[in-house]
């Protein structure tokens, strides 16, 4: 191995580690914990996160799985460490996957009372159940915004004549979010994730 290629395997494994911390702090679990939910021992997630191993294909696989990420996001984690992504961009739902928004309707109803709703990889509301509809209705008469656009829900919620004005702990919420679309666009990637239900 020449110099040029053993500086890129370097690379690689250094941003799989500073992807791999990121998400194991944003999901807000240690170490150990990881080692559990990934099967593997907490001495090699350390290696992992601190460069000192590299990781196989495999091994980014569990670790994606065990961390709960979006297709995409799985894909760039799998990029980081220098392997093709195993995930075509067609995980989208499409008006067509009738199977798939079966699922969803299916959770969606086994959710009520609870309020609940499918948000897709550009924060667009796919879906909603009936709770979600019956509890956003007064936020929703009340908002001062263009109704062509509060489909979108982080519009809804950044908006100041939206959900804003509603939420009490609005710099701890608020906050939150921000990191996540910060690091969305510090990835420089249009999302396409499939829809995830809150």
């Amino acid at each position: 191995m020449n110099t040029n290629q053993a500086s890129s395997n370097q690379n690689c494994i250094n941003k799989f580690s500073q992807l791999l911390k990121h998400w194991r702090q944003l999901r807000r679990i240690s170490q150990l914990e990881l080692a559990g939910l990934a099967n593997i021992s907490a001495r090699h997630v350390s290696f992992l996160e601190s460069s000192r191993s590299k990781p196989s294909r495999e091994m980014v696989k569990l670790i994606g799985i065990a961390l709960d990420l979006p297709f995409e996001e799985q894909n760039v984690l799998h990029l980081a460490a220098g392997f093709v992504p195993p995930y075509n961009n067609n995980t989208n739902i499409t008006e067509n996957d009738t199977y798939v928004r079966q699922e969803l309707d299916f959770i969606l109803s086994q959710n009520e009372p609870y309020p609940a709703i499918v948000i897709d990889g550009h924060w667009d509301i796919c879906m909603r159940n009936e709770a979600s509809k019956r509890l956003f209705a007064p936020f929703h008469q009340a908002y001062d915004i263009d109704k062509m656009i509060t489909n979108n829900a982080m519009h809804t919620v950044f908006h100041p004549k939206g959900l804003r004005k509603f939420i009490v702990n609005w710099e701890e919420f608020a906050g939150e979010l921000a990191q996540i679309l910060h690091r969305e666009i510090a990835q420089g990637h249009q999302l396409s994730s499939p829809c995830v239900s809150w």
